[in-house]
């Protein structure tokens, strides 16, 4: 399998993820023709939250459904794989024995359970796409053993190839994703130039954070992130308020929950508000999962409240 060979696939390939920058629903399509060209293998978009080691959701193409399900319920918290991720430069494709040797790989429950029933596709490669201090994207691709040797390498010359494309589709997303998540934030009365702003997916995992966000979450004071990578606030009736978001988000009728507030001793207060929001309200800086497209997500927007002003006292003015 050379480029060459497949030289009107490499062109349709690069014009799908091009069209992905612009509506991230088509990167189904783009998965399935890469399927197709690499032989039938199974191929992934893959979110992962670095600190958590847990995914942040997939749009995956040749996988079997409950072996999915699976994946999302536990499995994907003990990827033997996912340690790799953190490690791995963007801009450069890995095989899977890179990331881990398979002496060690099958070892493991994730191997097993996970890997081997599914004919025992332990071959493959991948790549980080985007990365923040907190999360990144990756595409990869698993290969039963059996194609491995006809299959991987070829597939790895390909991905390296698709590789700027690829990136450049995902600055752009992001690019238009942000300017669409500062309008989301003006529409709700608040300033995103000072805004925390958190994005959130239907199980309440952070799937996106600007710098102020962060520095919330770094200081753990007002907020922070669970093992899961799911949003906790310290406050009970905080946690509360937001937990009654995450249930209002499904009723298209309740766009914006009431506001509420919580302090912190190094933060002041902070208003915050929520805001459902989802693949058809505009472009988004994160990956849409295919569960997302269907669930929405939840923007959280924590704004700091101005101090009461103190009045003077004005002298009489004579004159």
């Amino acid at each position: 399998m050379t480029l060459r060979t497949h030289e009107t696939d490499f062109r349709h390939l690069i014009t799908l993820a091009q069209s992905a920058a612009l509506d991230q629903r088509r990167w189904i399509w783009f998965l399935e023709a890469l399927s197709r060209v690499a032989g039938g293998i199974c191929v992934q978009l893959l979110g992962h939250d670095v600190r958590s080691q847990v995914p942040l959701g997939h749009i995956v193409y040749g996988y079997d459904e409950d072996f999915l399900d699976t994946f999302d319920s536990y499995y994907g918290s003990i990827n033997a794989w996912a340690p790799a991720f953190g490690r791995m430069e963007p801009g450069h494709v890995f095989t899977t024995d890179q990331m881990v040797s398979e002496a060690e790989l099958i070892r493991t429950e994730f191997y097993n359970d996970w890997v081997r029933p599914q004919d025992d596709i332990i071959g493959g490669a991948g790549a980080v796409l985007d990365r923040s201090p907190a999360r990144t994207t990756l595409i990869g691709s698993n290969i039963p053993r059996r194609h491995r040797d006809k299959l991987e390498e070829p597939f790895r010359d390909l991905l390296e190839a698709l590789l700027p494309f690829l990136q450049h589709s995902m600055d752009v997303s992001r690019m238009l994703g942000n300017q669409a998540l500062e309008k989301h934030v003006l529409r709700a009365g608040q300033d995103p130039e000072t805004a925390a702003i958190f994005g959130l997916n239907g199980n309440g995992q952070i799937i996106f954070s600007n710098s102020r966000g962060e520095s919330l979450l770094t200081a753990g004071e007002v907020l922070h992130a669970d093992v899961r990578a799911r949003l906790r606030f310290v406050d009970t009736s905080a946690q509360n308020a937001l937990a009654r978001a995450m249930h209002d988000r499904e009723m298209p009728e309740l766009r914006v929950s009431l506001p509420f507030i919580v302090s912190g001793r190094n933060h002041g207060h902070l208003i915050c508000r929520t805001l459902p929001v989802a693949p058809d309200d505009g472009a988004l800086p994160w990956l849409i999962p295919a569960s997302g497209s269907i669930d929405g997500f939840l923007l959280l927007i924590l704004s700091p409240i101005a101090p009461r002003m103190h009045r003077t006292p004005r002298l009489p003015s004579m004159g």
